[in-house]
């Protein structure tokens, strides 16, 4: 919107969906967005980041558009948060949804397709507990050599792979777009 270069991104301290090939005119409406502004990069971000129902839509960047807030819903809202990526995944197509919340320990991913829940996995690390765990490893999983445990006395255990903030960013990047790759586009 201004031709300058994005110079902070997301990812730590976020909750976040990529959405592959779509618009961020489709995606307001999916949403259901009543009261939209253009603002510039940075002016988003910061709005992202306020809990008073703010989200940023961003534009396209490498074949994928975000939504960025720490308003959407934390994959603590195990069901109705699959309700909702099922739903907007049959009119927008392939998304994924990233929490990534260290302050409580909250963590989690979703793979959606065509409205389509295929993969879903959420812990909240500050009470060891696993509150979702849907769907099959996916190819991703498997390359990076993740294994996460499958209930929560396995969290504990030696051998599985602990869900922090390097891993959402990790399937992000295999998944979509690691956020920092957005460095320096031009906004």
């Amino acid at each position: 919107m201004l031709n300058e270069k994005i110079s902070m991104t997301f990812g730590y301290k976020s909750i976040w969906l990529a959405i592959k090939d779509t618009s961020s005119k489709d995606i307001s409406g999916a949403l259901r967005l009543t009261q939209v502004n253009k603002v510039d990069w940075n002016t988003g971000l910061k709005f992202a980041n306020q809990l008073d129902g703010s989200v940023i839509i961003t534009e396209e960047y490498y074949g994928w558009c975000f939504v960025i807030g720490i308003s959407l819903p934390d994959i603590s809202y195990a069901e109705s948060l699959l309700d909702l990526l099922s739903k907007l995944s049959s009119q927008l197509g392939e998304l994924y949804y990233f929490c990534s919340y260290r302050t409580v320990g909250t963590f989690g991913f979703v793979k959606a397709i065509n409205g389509t829940v295929e993969r879903a996995y959420g812990v909240l690390g500050d009470k060891g507990e696993i509150i979702l765990n849907f769907g099959d490893i996916t190819e991703a999983e498997k390359k990076l050599e993740y294994l996460f445990p499958n209930n929560d006395d396995e969290l504990w255990e030696e051998g599985f792979t602990e869900l922090d903030e390097e891993e959402i960013l990790d399937l992000a990047d295999q998944w979509s777009i690691h956020p920092e790759a957005l460095l320096d586009c031009i906004d």
